[in-house]
């Protein structure tokens, strides 16, 4: 150029334009631009090159450096292999090929779409807002085929995700479809685990985790790969975060299960992640090989699950989040109370504790006796299920099938009678629009009772759904008691408890108000074991 300014060659390709093949790559792009300006006598080229980035993104390096030096005026023109090459955001490419490059004095030139500044009568300018439309198209579409792709191979159950969680690493056989366990992470998984179902809290697993010189994951995977998906704190390789912790302790990955499609993008245009809903995300079962079994899971989680709760000074009860109120169901909440020998520790109802009125009253038991009764409970009950299995399993059906009747008799009725109230509602609903039709109510009076009537059926369909679910659990407790029997041959002796027996045996403890009964204070405790429900304690004889 005789003013001496730069010719920008500027070429991109993202990962999507290397399906397309070699007429898209870096290499042609330079080919192409590099033979235009020798043809057409534009010299003091430089290349500004974006490889890997995306179209619909403007915030590119190269391309931020080339419009730093187009605005202070180092840039007389800019060549492009076509106006898909500039970007596929039709809005933004058309900012700046018809406002911001012309604003700057830029000649800007996409050679094969016949696109050049220079000629502003040119046909192609008339037409080029409808190739960048095009363009744009093309991200949609291919962004909608990733999205089907990902969801295809989440319902096979292939791991879809970038990097492989951690304790595990892609299968070398398969690396795009299967997860194998980490010889040297893998181990670490572990001991989160069986420190969390002991009683160790997270902050004290941070502590130990830091303390035996364990690298984070982040660190470990940037150590392997060279790659940073998220910032990495090289200062403090192993400064755990409790948020990762728990984590790990929350996903069903490493009890060998898939869950797929947590989040998703929120669209083409915004690189912004999600989380999906529940019913997005796709769940598969036994899909590689697990590093913790399925009962260490499910302890973890329900302990998860139950918030426990820390007191002041920092104590924490086997208990929290499994004793419940016998009249309101609300929890108990554990508190601590100053003793001359040092620290007492009690429960009691939080709606009391909330409120302090009669909508409840104290239902106040001691962590001593509580311990007592547990422990007692589920020796009992063990050494029955562990020792005398056959007739273990003979009253837990014969106390299922009791349940079962009393139950089904009461939910029959009140099934029948919320689907006949249905019927009813259908029936007063299609009423309701004849008369709207034949101008007997006005629309106002329609659409009002109509919805008083929707909301109604809503509440019916939600109650039927959940006298089903009963019913439903019901039946899963006589497969509960075989699943109890093999824990109960695996704990055959329990001198005592701690957090992985408590919730591996107990759903949960019901507690009743103190009453007095000849002259004695008596409070009764309800225990409903995992999957067997609840058991009459007096008449169980080991």
């Amino acid at each position: 150029m005789p003013n001496g300014k730069i010719t920008a060659l500027y070429c991109r390709l993202s990962q999507e334009d290397y399906s397309s093949g070699e007429s898209n790559s870096i290499e042609n792009q330079k080919y192409i631009l590099t033979k235009y300006a020798e043809e057409n006598g534009f010299t003091n080229t430089r290349f500004y090159i974006d490889d890997g980035v995306s179209g619909i993104r403007f915030d590119r390096p190269d391309f931020n450096q080339m419009m730093i030096d187009a605005q202070s005026g180092a840039i007389g023109t800019i060549i492009v292999k076509d106006l898909s090459r500039l970007g596929r955001d039709h809005v933004q490419v058309g900012l700046l090929t018809e406002d911001r490059f012309p604003r700057m004095g830029i000649r800007f030139i996409a050679v094969n779409d016949g696109y050049d500044t220079a000629d502003p009568n040119s046909n192609i300018i008339a037409i080029a807002p409808f190739y960048n439309i095009i363009n744009e198209f093309w991200v949609r579409q291919t962004s909608q085929k990733v999205r089907v792709t990902y969801k295809a191979k989440a319902q096979r159950g292939e791991w879809v995700g970038t990097k492989p969680p951690y304790g595990y690493m892609k299968d070398p056989v398969a690396p795009t479809k299967h997860l194998v366990t980490n010889p040297e992470t893998a181990p670490v998984v572990k001991k989160i685990y069986e420190w969390f179902t002991q009683g160790a809290r997270v902050a004290d697993i941070k502590a130990k985790l830091e303390k035996e010189k364990i690298y984070t994951p982040n660190y470990y995977y940037y150590l392997k790969t060279g790659k940073q998906i998220t910032p990495v704190d090289k200062e403090h390789p192993y400064t755990w975060s409790g948020r990762t912790i728990n984590d790990i302790l929350d996903n069903p990955v490493y009890a060998g299960h898939t869950l797929s499609l947590k989040t998703e993008v929120l669209s083409y245009k915004i690189n912004k992640r999600i989380k999906n809903p529940p019913e997005k995300q796709h769940f598969t079962p036994n899909t590689h090989e697990a590093i913790v079994d399925q009962n260490t899971w499910d302890i973890a989680h329900q302990i998860r699950s139950n918030r426990k709760r820390v007191t002041k000074s920092g104590y924490k009860s086997i208990f929290s989040g499994l004793v419940y109120c016998a009249d309101c169901d609300s929890k108990l909440t554990i508190n601590t109370s100053k003793t001359k020998s040092g620290e007492s520790h009690y429960f009691i109802c939080s709606k009391y504790r909330r409120a302090k009125s009669d909508k409840c009253t104290t239902h106040t038991i001691g962590e001593k006796t509580l311990y007592e009764q547990s422990l007692t409970a589920i020796r009992l009950v063990t050494a029955l299920a562990g020792g005398f299995e056959v007739e273990f399993k003979a009253m837990i059906n014969e106390s299922t099938d009791k349940e079962m009747k009393k139950a089904a008799a009461s939910n029959q009725r009140r099934l029948a009678k919320a689907t006949a109230r249905v019927a009813d509602i259908l029936r007063i609903t299609k009423s309701l629009y004849e008369d709207k039709v034949k101008g007997i109510i006005t629309e106002e009076e329609f659409t009002e009772m109509n919805s008083d009537y929707a909301n109604e059926r809503k509440a019916l369909d939600a109650e039927i759904a959940k006298l089903e679910a009963a019913i439903s659990n019901m039946k899963e407790k006589a497969t509960g008691a075989d699943k109890f029997i093999k824990f109960a041959k695996k704990y055959t002796e329990i001198p005592e408890l701690n957090s992985e027996i408590m919730n591996t045996f107990i759903e949960k403890i019901i507690v009743h108000e103190r009453v007095k009964s000849e002259g004695k204070t008596i409070q009764k405790i309800e225990f409903v074991f995992n999957g067997i429900g609840k058991l009459e304690l007096g008449k169980l004889k080991t």
